[in-house]
């Protein structure tokens, strides 16, 4: 591969906006190019987002390998003889239309927000009674429809036949083959694993997850996968419709697919991808904080104008140099893509700075807010009333650098976070933080005026709230 040309991707990379957490380009088994920007590192996992879709997908095709599954044609409903048809088209939904996103069912995904079937499965008790209690109203195998269903009723379905959810079943079986040993996933209430989100891998373990595509299902002496199922999925699936994801224009067994290069992706929200090119034998991993209301990276872009140029030879070329050069300086640029400088505050916002803050009432009762800055180790400090709302991943303050760089402190739930604070302006100080196996960035940002401040909150995901405070007497 031509590091000069190459360097181009990493350009693309570094985007305002995509803040990218790491990239592997994989040619023949071998790593041509392997970059982590701090504050995330090479021993963490990250949140896959839904390219932990494309995993369920490939632990079907382990399941239908070692006869747990008799059929992709077997009927969905045959899983679950508890249940019956809600009407006809129900009966027919088949493991390949859950498979292919075709199944039919009634379903808003997007956008995100209380109308989303997506988010409203996630507030179930039931996941599974949720999504079959849901009509059908497409026949089967005629419209492409990204749903968070399909993938979870999968994993139903691999709970049910092979006696394990699938994170048991991957750990007993492919993660085991393949040396993935360090990762998280999380199960609905029932116990089943999550299938349209939530796995967390190691980037170099996502790499091994494209590399078992490249090499037709097979790792080592091991036919893991059925050995026609690779050929399926890169002989691409139904038209995307118009593609707002910004991904391939077809979809088959649960990766994007692109049948005129070829490849195949596993992708996600926030910038999550596994990008594989059987004939180049190429292998990209890339993983992402990106906000949803940036411009996301794409998989097309990536293929079509980054690594396809980037291929001169099936051996190695000649050393080149200028080209190692300008791809050393194209990765430079990843790290330093998201520093800044801090302002300096007004003599007026300092000193309000100083100050702690009563908040007014709000919807996640948060009473106090401080900023910390002259301390040994500055911080800002947010505080709940008792018998608040569980904050998720949302920040509730914590140590922060000041000059630009993340500051990593360890929380006892959800592992590693980084914050970083600086003056946007005289009167405005920002802070950002993130759970550094997550895929959101989030910001806090409290503007000072005379009397009083005004603290608001955005993040990734789209959650945003302000809030009115006075100083603390």
């Amino acid at each position: 591969m031509d590091s000069a040309v190459l360097a181009n991707l990493y350009e693309y990379l570094a985007t305002a906006g995509f803040n990218t957490d790491s990239v592997l380009v994989i040619r023949h088994g071998h790593i041509v190019s392997e970059t982590y920007v701090a504050p995330f590192s090479v021993e963490l996992r990250h949140d896959l987002r839904s390219v932990t879709k494309s995993v369920v997908a490939t632990l079907v095709g382990v399941a239908l390998q070692e006869g747990k599954i008799a059929s992709l044609d077997q009927k969905a409903l045959s899983f679950f003889p508890d249940r019956h048809a809600n009407g006809p088209l129900q009966e027919t939904i088949t493991v390949r239309h859950l498979l292919d996103m075709a199944s039919g069912i009634q379903w808003q995904e997007h956008p995100y927000n209380e109308q989303s079937d997506a988010l409203k499965l996630w507030k179930s008790p039931d996941w599974v009674k949720f999504i079959l209690d849901r009509q059908v109203i497409v026949a089967p195998g005629k419209k492409f429809q990204y749903i968070a269903a399909a993938p979870h009723l999968l994993s139903a379905i691999l709970t049910r036949s092979t006696g394990s959810n699938a994170a048991d079943y991957a750990r007993q079986g492919l993660f085991r083959a393949m040396g993935i040993g360090d990762f998280t996933w999380s199960a609905d209430p029932q116990g089943h694993t999550v299938g349209e989100s939530s796995l967390r891998l190691m980037p170099r373990d996502m790499a091994k997850l494209g590399l078992l595509y490249a090499r037709r299902g097979r790792w080592e002496e091991r036919q893991l996968l059925p050995p026609d199922w690779t050929d399926a999925v890169f002989a691409g699936g139904l038209p995307n419709g118009n593609n707002p994801l910004r991904v391939a224009p077809t979809y088959s067994r649960l990766w994007w697919t692109d049948t005129a290069v070829p490849y195949a992706a596993a992708s996600g929200r926030h910038g999550q991808h596994v990008i594989i090119l059987p004939e180049q034998d190429i292998v990209l991993v890339v993983t992402s904080k990106t906000a949803d209301t940036s411009y996301s990276s794409s998989s097309a872009d990536m293929v079509k104008k980054y690594l396809l140029p980037a291929i001169k030879s099936n051996v190695a070329l000649p050393e080149d140099a200028v080209g190692r050069a300008k791809l050393a300086k194209a990765v430079e640029r990843l790290y330093v893509a998201g520093k800044y400088e801090s302002q300096q505050p007004t003599p007026q916002a300092d000193a309000m700075s100083k100050r702690t803050f009563v908040l007014d009432p709000n919807a996640w009762r948060i009473r106090e807010f401080a900023l910390e800055l002259s301390l040994p180790e500055p911080r800002f400090r947010l505080e709940q009333t008792a018998k608040a709302v569980p904050f998720w991943y949302w920040s509730l303050g914590g140590a922060i650098g000041l000059q630009g760089d993340y500051v990593v402190s360890q929380r006892m739930f959800d592992g590693p976070w980084a914050s970083r604070g600086r003056w946007i302006n005289g009167n405005t100080f920002r802070a950002e933080t993130q759970q550094l196996e997550g895929s959101v960035i989030s910001e806090w940002t409290a503007e000072f005026g005379d009397k009083e401040l005004e603290l608001s909150y955005v993040d990734g995901d789209g959650n945003a709230i302000k809030i009115r405070g006075t100083p603390k007497e």
